[in-house]
């Protein structure tokens, strides 16, 4: 859409893909970051899991910093030790 920011739409984006594997049947989460973790909503099934990733969204702001990939990925290894598709 018009005026509507590439970081928009990639937020828009990964809702409606949470909301589509939610209503899959699929377990869905979150993990946001750039040179720290920012936002983290664990996996979880059904509306109420797309829901808190929503209200995680809502407070995510870009910033023009380099993502430490590595970092973020040690925390989602703490965080959550099941297998996952990431």
């Amino acid at each position: 859409a018009p005026g509507r920011s590439r970081f928009e739409a990639a937020l828009e984006s990964a809702l409606v893909l949470a909301d589509v594997a939610a209503q899959g049947g699929d377990r869905v989460g979150l993990v946001v970051y750039d040179d720290a973790v920012r936002a983290f909503v664990p996996p979880a099934a059904g509306r109420a899991a797309v829901a808190r990733i929503r209200d995680a969204l809502v407070g995510v702001q870009p910033a023009l910093v380099e993502p430490d990939h590595a970092a973020a990925f040690r925390a989602l290894a703490e965080r959550h030790r099941r297998r996952s598709l990431v």
